[in-house]
């Protein structure tokens, strides 16, 4: 069966971003056609008026193809796919269980919903049970498994963005027949998986082909798989979950959680938290989980934590935070127990928290039926704030609060049952979540999976450049590599500006690594942006540009100067004068004198303090060229210099038994 919601806010068109809302009767297919083409019409507009601003990323949770499994609940009884997507879109849901298959359409601003038999649950070791959703043109995929009193869901990721390298997280099990649990689908024939558990120290090795699901519980009282890994010869999608359980220990009431993880090359090493609405304050459970040995972990600035391959760190905090670590790292965010939570509404479930490095400019997601209060959490740095939209109306900058010094906001929003859409001029991060009595859901809103864990290297060029004010369009590039000096393609690259103005950007790397960001300053004042480019916690070198009224170019033409001399150590030559002044140039003109003692050809040294068009070069015992450099004072090196002919003080050789007699 396909339902279709539709959201509650009337058309608006935002800036840089084209949103449809439809109200009413079902649309027919001449209007949808014509609406088609009004679509790609503004499209090519805005990207016609918009050529500079951040290009969309590729490597994120939407996409034409998916595979998924749904990991067991304790006591479902209703399996359900969401769909949602910026542009019409028709596809088709497969699988070799039998009631799954089916075919849906997706329109802008609607979500379609999409129910599973519930046997398609996974039950243990391998099975028949991957679904595989493909599309006529992306969307983003939730999926729900729904039960009276235990309910989670999760984000889909991609085909293209699932990965070869996961570890898990789960949650320490305490109810009996509720393991501690994780499952893998496998979309390619051949796949191999290689299975550590963290737990026990074991290794499996499960062979799987296309379609094909693997299912493991822990269910030895007290285990928690969290921190195994999952290794493979082609590319899978990994769930972390538990059919039902406690968080923290202790604490009623009990509810199943599940999440998608991320490969291990997409982990990140900066995260902002913003704690749960409709809670009562005292704060939510995260876990840290690191991939790395001693990996170290500071919460708001303060040192946590050292943890080792496959270990995490486990906290409680309220309010707005900040985490960060040195090497990459998974966070989940756990809601608690009722009773552990001021005995208000709601249980646990577990949410992925993507790091700052993978957030996403558009988000369309869905609050569904069944749960009482549906909230949104967002996360955004200060550059962003007053650019966000929440279904077409501009979210106000008060929403928001500051999380300590980190220069990023967080805001709680309360939204209504439905689909919603925030935009945003640049990456923020969304997270989604309901509640119901002792019942609940959460999933992050999407995120970008492109594998920022294996950046090692930024380079930024060029070093130094020049522009004049409101003319100038300079570009600068930032090359990406990994530890093998390969570039690195998709990775999102924060440009820092300071100095004349104070502003970040970003742009995404190409499959040569490089992200080039473009702008002309506007204005009347002249001065200097100084620049680096940043992915995580990696700084590239610096760079700066000289913004001027006037135009900066040097001399074409260094001029002329001489004439060469020639006496005996210790010869005091004349002043070596300028003939002929430099040319070609826009601007002042400043020198630099250089020596040689080799030959004409140099190399030469430079001469301190010789801003001049003349120069006396003093008590001479060597033979010596000299040469003068020239530039105008708005150039940023010397690099572009012109240069003059050189000039020879030849110091003579004394004759043998000859006394030297000095001038």
């Amino acid at each position: 069966m396909t339902q279709h919601y539709q959201p509650d806010n009337n058309v608006t068109i935002i800036p840089g971003t084209v949103f449809l809302y439809f109200r009413g009767s079902p649309l027919r297919q001449e209007t949808i056609s014509v609406l088609r083409k009004f679509i790609l019409m503004l499209s090519l507009m805005v990207l016609t008026l918009n050529s500079n601003e951040i290009k969309a990323q590729n490597n994120t949770n939407v996409g034409t193809d998916f595979w998924i499994a749904i990991p067991p609940n304790s006591g479902a009884n209703s399996l359900k796919i969401f769909i949602s997507s910026a542009t019409n879109a028709s596809g088709q849901v497969t699988s070799s269980f039998p009631g799954v298959n089916q075919t849906f359409n997706v329109i802008p601003g609607f979500l379609t919903e999409l129910s599973c038999p519930i046997g398609i649950q996974l039950t243990g070791g391998i099975e028949n049970k991957g679904i595989h959703i493909t599309t006529t043109e992306p969307v983003s995929i939730y999926c729900l498994n729904f039960a009276g009193g235990t309910t989670d869901a999760y984000a889909a990721f991609q085909t293209e963005s699932l990965g070869t390298s996961y570890r898990i997280l789960s949650y320490k099990v305490t109810l009996l027949n509720a393991g501690s649990a994780l499952g893998v689908v496998a979309p390619n024939n051949g796949t191999v998986l290689t299975f550590y558990n963290h737990q026990t120290g074991n290794t499996s090795t499960i062979n799987l082909n296309q379609g094909q699901t693997y299912y493991f519980e822990e269910t030895a009282n007290g285990n928690d798989i969290t921190g195994s890994t999952i290794e493979s010869n082609l590319p899978v999608a990994v769930f972390g979950s538990v059919k039902i359980v406690n968080i923290p220990q202790g604490c009623l009431y009990g509810d199943h959680i599940v999440e998608q993880m991320m490969p291990l090359s997409s982990w990140g090493r900066n995260f902002i938290t913003v704690s749960l609405e409709g809670r009562d304050g005292s704060g939510d459970i995260f876990r840290i989980l690191a991939d790395q040995n001693a990996t170290s972990v500071t919460i708001n600035g303060i040192f946590a934590a050292t943890i080792n391959s496959g270990d995490y760190h486990e906290v409680n905090l309220a309010g707005m935070n900040s985490i960060s670590s040195d090497k990459p790292v998974l966070v989940a965010q756990y809601a608690k127990g009722t009773s552990c939570s001021g005995n208000l509404t709601g249980d646990p479930f577990m949410m992925l928290i993507p790091p700052r490095e993978q957030f996403l400019m558009q988000y369309t997601i869905g609050s569904v039926a069944g749960f009482t209060s549906h909230h949104v959490n967002l996360v955004a740095p200060d550059y962003a704030i007053n650019s966000i939209y929440e279904d077409g109306v501009l979210i106000p900058p008060s929403a928001f609060q500051v999380v300590g010094t980190t220069g990023y906001y967080g805001a709680q929003r309360t939204v209504s049952q439905g689909p919603h859409v925030y935009s945003g001029s640049f990456p923020f991060g969304v997270f989604v979540y309901g509640w119901t009595t002792v019942n609940s859901y959460g999933y992050p809103g999407g995120c970008s999976l492109s594998p920022v864990a294996t950046v090692n290297n930024i380079t930024l060029s060029p070093t130094n450049t020049s522009g004049i004010l409101n003319t100038t369009l300079v570009c600068l590039t930032a090359h990406v590599e990994n530890s093998n000096n390969e570039p690195v393609p998709d990775i999102r690259v924060d440009f820092n500006f300071t100095g004349l103005t104070t502003f970040t950007s970003s742009a995404f790397t190409n499959a040569q690594g490089d992200a080039e960001y473009c702008y002309t300053q506007t204005g009347t004042t002249p001065g200097i942006h100084s620049l680096t480019a940043q992915v995580s916690n990696l700084l590239s070198n610096q760079s700066s540009i000289v913004w001027s009224n006037v135009p900066c170019d040097d001399p074409s033409d260094g001029g002329t100067i001489g004439n060469d001399q020639s006496g005996c150590p210790g010869f005091n030559p004349a002043m070596i004068q300028s003939i002929t002044p430099p040319s070609g140039e826009s601007g002042t003109i400043e020198y630099k004198w250089q020596q040689s003692v080799t030959a004409g050809s140099g190399p030469y040294t430079d001469i301190i303090n010789t801003d001049t068009p003349d120069y006396l070069p003093g008590t001479t015992q060597v033979t010596t060229w000299f040469r003068r450099l020239a530039r105008v004072t708005c150039s940023t090196d010397w690099s572009g210099a012109a240069i003059s002919n050189s000039v020879l003080i030849s110091i003579l050789p004394i004759p043998t038994g000859i006394p030297i007699k000095h001038q």
